[in-house]
């Protein structure tokens, strides 16, 4: 497994995608990437980790995801689908194993 920790909030969508792109290419097949982090409630509620949103975005330029936005990166990166597992305070670890097409051999190579 490879492991971030507190470090993808503090990048943009794009960067984001390149640093789980760059893990899904060096990960073996059936390793995961770990993702310590905070996740956003969906919608608008307000959020103890709100703040700390507001300082990702402004000294950073990053931001804190919501379950659906960490869905569609880890998923455009070559990752399954995330599962979500609360751990103490208000980080959470976002788990998602590569996708077997990329841990997949191409035939011909």
């Amino acid at each position: 497994a490879y492991v971030y920790s507190t470090v993808l909030r503090c990048l943009e969508d794009d960067d984001c995608l390149d640093a789980l792109r760059a893990c899904a290419g060096a990960v073996r097949p059936g390793g995961q990437v770990l993702a310590v982090e905070m996740v956003l409630p969906e919608g608008v509620p307000p959020s103890p980790s709100g703040l700390a949103d507001v300082y990702a975005m402004a000294v950073y330029g990053g931001k804190d995801r919501t379950e659906a936005q960490w869905a569609d990166l880890m998923t455009s990166a070559g990752f399954g689908k995330p599962t979500f597992h609360p751990v103490e305070g208000p980080f959470v670890i976002v788990a998602a194993t590569l996708a077997a097409t990329l841990a997949e051999p191409e035939v011909g190579r």
